[in-house]
């Protein structure tokens, strides 16, 4: 749930809503949760967007932003689905 509101606030943000001031505060409020709770999945967020860094937070993307977040929110539900499955009781 906070990867998605993470991704409106970013998407909204991008479109230069109005209230974009607040909009970017939201999405760092996210992040800093982001990092601060779930420090696993933002390594492998950071590990998926490494081959596009050109420095520590700027990236040379090769298609859409759109895409490269859809692609890198697949893998975490992935992940999540894996691991929700191995904690999961075994079947009788």
């Amino acid at each position: 749930m906070l990867i998605t509101h993470l991704n409106d606030a970013l998407t909204l943000a991008e479109r230069r809503d109005p209230s974009y001031l607040q909009l970017k505060h939201a999405a760092d409020l996210a992040y800093d949760e982001l990092v601060r709770r779930h420090p696993a999945l933002y390594r492998h967020i950071r590990t998926a967007l490494q081959p596009y860094e050109t420095r520590y937070g700027c990236l040379s993307l090769p298609r859409s932003r759109s895409d490269v977040r859809r692609q890198v929110f697949t893998e975490l539900e992935r992940l999540h689905a894996a691991r929700l499955h191995c904690h999961a009781p075994p079947a009788r």
